[in-house]
C-alpha cells in the first residue's frame, strides 16, 4: 500500500465524525469476536488500534483523560511489534533543512485488513453472538 495525502480521517469536520464511525460499522457495533464453546468475547487488536486513534483524535478536541493516556501506551507497543522498516524520505523545506515525514509516497507491505474486517462480520453473524447482551 503507498501512503497518500488525504482529507479524510480528520480531526474535527462532520464529515471526519462520519469517516471514523464508519471504521466500526459491525453487526454487534464494535470490532470484537466470541472464540470457543463458551463464546468468551476478544476485541480484534487491529479496531482497538482504530479506536484508540479515536480517541487520541477526540482528546484533542475535549483534552485529554485516563483512555487517551491508556491508548498512547497501546498504539506504543503495537508500532513496535508491527515493526515497519520501511524507508520514508524526509520532506525537504524550502530553507533546504530536512524535517519530518509524513510517509506520502512511501509504499509499504501490508497484511489484508479486509480480511479482518470480513472475519469480524461472519464471527458476529454466527451462532455465538445470539442471545448476546
Amino acid at each position: 500500500m503507498t501512503f497518500e495525502d488525504t482529507d479524510r480521517y480528520g480531526v474535527t469536520a462532520f464529515s471526519s465524525w462520519l469517516d471514523w464511525t464508519s471504521v466500526f460499522s459491525f453487526p454487534q457495533g464494535h470490532g470484537s469476536v466470541r472464540l470457543g464453546s463458551e463464546g468468551r468475547e476478544y476485541n480484534v487488536s487491529m479496531f482497538q488500534q482504530l479506536e484508540c486513534l479515536n480517541t487520541l483524535r477526540l482528546a484533542m478536541i475535549h483534552g485529554p483523560d485516563s483512555k487517551s493516556g491508556r491508548c498512547l501506551n497501546y498504539l506504543r507497543q503495537a508500532v513496535l511489534c508491527a515493526s515497519d522498516i520501511t524507508i520514508d524520505a524526509l520532506n525537504m523545506e524550502v530553507d533546504g533543512k530536512l524535517t519530518a515525514t509524513n510517509g506520502v509516497g512511501s509504499t509499504h507491505i501490508c497484511r489484508n485488513w479486509l480480511q479482518v474486517y470480513e472475519f469480524v462480520v461472519e464471527n458476529q453473524r454466527g451462532p455465538l453472538w445470539l442471545n448476546s447482551d
